[in-house]
């Protein structure tokens, strides 16, 4: 109970204490600025044995791991990006 009560002040004072201050003025990206994503092969593609695609090392470790899961088609990307 005591530290619940040398908790609150400290509490208290990080939820009113600060304060969020507007950017006085609008905030943009360069104008040749470049976004990019990435996508790991294991977690979105799927299609284990299709396209010329090699066992990967998160392939062969999830098969050599008794009761480990394997993503053989994880988001299957492979075969719905048109649907994306």
């Amino acid at each position: 109970m005591r530290f619940l009560r040398q908790l609150l002040p400290v509490a208290m004072a990080a939820l009113f204490g600060s304060s969020v201050v507007a950017a006085s003025e609008p905030r943009c990206f360069p104008e040749k600025f470049m976004f990019g994503s990435a996508t790991a092969s294991y977690q979105v593609e799927g299609a284990v044995k299709e396209g010329g695609r090699t066992s990967s090392i998160w392939d062969d470790f999830c098969r050599e791991k008794p009761g480990m899961k394997c993503a053989n088609v994880a988001d299957d990307f492979y075969h719905r990006y048109k649907d994306d």
